[in-house]
């Protein structure tokens, strides 16, 4: 039985829905946000423990920006160091961290299926399943931090799976497994712990090993993440402030006061929404299995298959606790719900291609048609450098601005477009310019076109092509 056509199909999706857009101009605010606090980092403003997004981000009475734990700022300013400042650095980490992940849902694949040859050369089909939740996807076309959490996440659950499985006690495993579950919570913070639930999870669903034996493993596995940060805590001065104002008034704000939706079902629904694809196809199947399943060969792994959609649910559900809800929260928890249901249908699919002839000629053109297709993604990928995706108007006044003002400039602005993020990211990610809402105080004043000029300011108009804004300079008396 040949794989190899769908494997280049699965590679043909990957890439059709990533690379197209990894490569135009425009990106999410939050993403963007993210990427221009590494680029500071890289160029010498702020450092690991303190990142700072602009001169005039003030949050809580604190400048340094402590949304999130500093991790993956760290490790994509490295790519910044060593590769530059064009916007594809930040677009080839995204796009590797998606390459990654991939390979670890192929590598746990395979390690669910150590003793089935046939069914370990389907790893293609969870990879297919995971790249095309529709969100999973947009996260990795906008740098979100969900993407570096999920690889972390996934790493530690592999390790975990692995030491789960075996009937030695393996250590290592242990510890690694906690280990990638300590760097998951240092890139998103508490999201990233969800998984130490899975040694608890594997041992509900198989029972394969001593409760004690779990419960062990259950506490070496809290320990790890939890003496590292403690570690990090009484080593750090800077560190401890960053946790301390991450805790209190990041996560503790949000929990308590800060609100997205309206009522805490609203990720369950999303989760729903965004499965929604893979419910579908694994209907399908379910129901061509009801037909055949007295000649299948290999038979359903139930207790893996829930094991993998448990730890997605537990990726998922506690979000819950918090009325900040949104979407791509979700990102880190889908390789699991789609490996879980990938599980029950690849014996269906497997006996299916079995009865598949591959000297056939249909078959033969499949298999140039995807590599055809594979071709086609690249050539089309490459059509759509210097395009723009997104804020096409916007990043023409923002690369426009960024030629009359010198970089590390603070601008003024005026208050009713303070709050245009998108405005204030491309500004800060390519020019190194802050914005700042006290009016008439620096060199340079930006306003909307559409607002009433006040009089009387000491300021001339520059003249310059701008759609959305119109740029002052400040009048030398």
């Amino acid at each position: 039985m040949q794989h190899r056509p769908f494997q280049i199909l699965t590679a043909v999706i990957f890439f059709a829905v990533l690379l197209p857009k990894l490569v135009q101009d425009g990106m999410f605010m939050d993403g963007l946000l993210y990427t221009s606090v590494a680029h500071n980092l890289a160029n010498g403003i702020g450092s690991f423990w303190e990142p700072i997004f602009s001169t005039s981000w003030l949050k809580n009475g604190v400048s340094t920006f402590h949304e999130h734990p500093p991790l993956v700022f760290g490790i994509q300013s490295m790519f910044f160091k060593i590769f530059g400042s064009s916007i594809f650095v930040e677009r080839f980490y995204s796009l590797l961290t998606a390459l990654l992940t991939a390979f670890v849902i192929h590598k746990t694949w395979r390690l669910i299926f150590t003793e089935n040859l046939q069914l370990q050369k389907m790893s293609w089909l969870p990879i297919l399943m995971w790249i095309t939740i529709p969100v999973c996807f947009w996260s990795y076309q906008n740098n979100m931090q969900e993407n570096t959490m999920g690889l972390f996440s996934i790493i530690a659950i592999y390790f975990g799976i692995h030491f789960s499985k075996s009937d030695a006690t393996k250590w290592m495993s242990l510890f690694l497994c906690g280990l990638f579950i300590f760097l998951s919570a240092f890139s998103k913070g508490v999201p990233g712990l969800f998984p130490l639930a899975c040694i608890g999870i594997y041992w509900i669903t198989h029972f394969n090993f001593s409760i004690s034996k779990m419960l062990i493993s259950a506490v070496i596995l809290l320990l790890i993440p939890t003496l590292l940060f403690t570690l990090l805590y009484y080593s750090n001065e800077a560190a401890a402030k960053g946790f301390d104002f991450y805790f209190n008034m990041r996560l503790m704000g949000r929990v308590e006061a800060a609100h997205t939706v309206d009522s805490r079902f609203y990720i369950v629904g999303r989760l729903i929404s965004e499965l929604l694809g893979i419910f579908i196809f694994s209907g399908i199947i379910g129901l061509l299995y009801q037909k055949i399943k007295s000649k299948i060969n290999n038979t359903i792994q139930w207790s893996d298959a829930f094991c993998f959609i448990l730890i997605g649910v537990s990726g998922a559900v506690p979000m819950m606790l918090t009325m900040v809800q949104k979407g791509f929260y979700l990102v880190p928890a889908f390789p699991y719900f789609a490996i879980g249901f990938a599980i029950l249908i690849a014996p269906t699919l497997l006996h299916y291609m079995s009865k598949i002839n591959s000297t056939n000629v249909g078959f033969k053109y499949f298999k140039i048609t995807t590599y055809c297709l594979l071709i086609t993604v690249f050539i089309f990928s490459a059509t759509q450098f210097d395009k723009r995706k997104k804020d096409p108007l916007l990043l023409n006044d923002v690369y426009q601005i960024g030629e009359l003002i010198p970089p590390h400039s603070t601008i003024s602005i005026e208050n009713n477009i303070w709050k245009n993020w998108a405005l204030q990211t491309y500004l800060s990610r390519h020019f190194f310019i802050s914005v700042d809402k006290n009016n008439q105080q620096h060199q340079f004043l930006l306003l909307e076109k559409k607002s009433k000029h006040p009089e009387n300011i000491n300021y001339r108009l520059i003249d310059a092509p701008l759609q959305q804004f119109d740029l002052f300079k400040k009048v030398v008396k």
